[in-house]
Parts: C-alpha cells; sequence; structure tokens
C-alpha cells in the first residue's frame, strides 16, 4: 500500500528528496504533477511532450535536491518544467513540429525586444535587472497577466478567466505591459 500523502508540505517532500527516498518524487507528482503538466502544455501544446517534460522535471529535481535545497518548492518545480519544456520546444521549432498558438507570446515579447530573438535576449543580465525592476512597480493584476503570458505561456482566454476580464481587456493589458517594459528597459539603457 503506498505511503502517499495528500496533506504533505513542500518542506517534508524537500527532505524526502535530501533523504533520497524515492517517495519524493510520487509526493510531487500527486501535489504539483497535474499542475506541472498544465505549465509545459501552455508551452507545448502537445500532451504526450507535456508529459515528457513533466517527467523530466521529476528526474532533474531527482538529481538536483541535493545539493539544491529549495526554498519555495512550487517555484523550483515551475522553473524546471519550464526549462524543459522550452528546451522541447527549440527541439521542435528547428524541426518546425511546433504549433503556431505556442510562439505567438514569444513573438509579442520580440516587439519588445525589437531586433533581436526573445529567446536569446532573456540571457542578458540588464533584461533581467530591467524586468525585475519593472515587476516591483507593477500592480499585482499587472504582474500576474506578464507571467501568466509570458512566463507560464497561458492562452489569453485562461488569463482573462482567472482576472475577470475580457480577453480583448487581457489584450489590452498586455500591451500596455509590454509598453511600459519597453520604456524601462530604455530608461534601464537597454539597447533596443
Amino acid at each position: 500500500m503506498s505511503d502517499l500523502q495528500i496533506n504533505r508540505t513542500d518542506a517534508e517532500i524537500i527532505a524526502l528528496y535530501l533523504e533520497r527516498d524515492e517517495q519524493a518524487i510520487a509526493e510531487t507528482d500527486l501535489k504539483y504533477g497535474s499542475w506541472l503538466l498544465v505549465v509545459a502544455y501552455n508551452i507545448l501544446h502537445n500532451y504526450s511532450d507535456s508529459e515528457e517534460c513533466r517527467n523530466d522535471t521529476y528526474l532533474s529535481a531527482w538529481n538536483h535536491i541535493p545539493p539544491d535545497q529549495p526554498q519555495v518548492l512550487q517555484a523550483y518545480l515551475l522553473r524546471l518544467t519550464r526549462n524543459h519544456a522550452l528546451d522541447r520546444w527549440r527541439l521542435l521549432h528547428r524541426s518546425k513540429r511546433i504549433s503556431p498558438e505556442a510562439m505567438v507570446p514569444l513573438y509579442e515579447l520580440e516587439n519588445v525586444l525589437q531586433d533581436h530573438p526573445a529567446e536569446a535576449k532573456m540571457d542578458s543580465a540588464a533584461i533581467a535587472e530591467g524586468i525585475n525592476d519593472w515587476m516591483a512597480a507593477a500592480t499585482p493584476r499587472q504582474r500576474y497577466i506578464f507571467l501568466s503570458r509570458y512566463y507560464c505561456m497561458r492562452p489569453l482566454k485562461d488569463i482573462a478567466e482567472r482576472t475577470g476580464l475580457s480577453v480583448p481587456g487581457v489584450k489590452k493589458a498586455l500591451a500596455k505591459i509590454r509598453q511600459e517594459l519597453k520604456e524601462r528597459l530604455t530608461q534601464a539603457g537597454v539597447s533596443l
């Protein structure tokens, strides 16, 4: 019989990883598995590829905890899943097997960063600092919309449902966010 506990805390799950107890993966799957699948699916728009990214996330967590000891397990897992999904997206994009709707959020950000591919520019420390500065000044709703669209790659309809806005309202909010972000980056001296 399984020892899975639905109410296990993140600290308890991390302790299982630190003890090298394989139960950690089952507990992670129970608590965050469906959420990780949705995050990967928002990027890839393919269920089997998304499942593979989720499984890669479990393997990465197993291989990196320890030495990593994440403060916020959910954020740590999100970063791993997103990185795996983006790696898969790049692979599929190179072979032209990616769905067009998965590329829309990246194209939107390319308009902010203009002539440079969004993926390459996002690695820049100056841009990361500018985004962090903008995030600190943004409202909670703006931060939620920005992260939902450009980090979690959520569809506009999903963001609209979660924020109580209409889809055109979300589009308008995103346009305003991109404009503010572009101004913030220009003020920070980032060459656009």
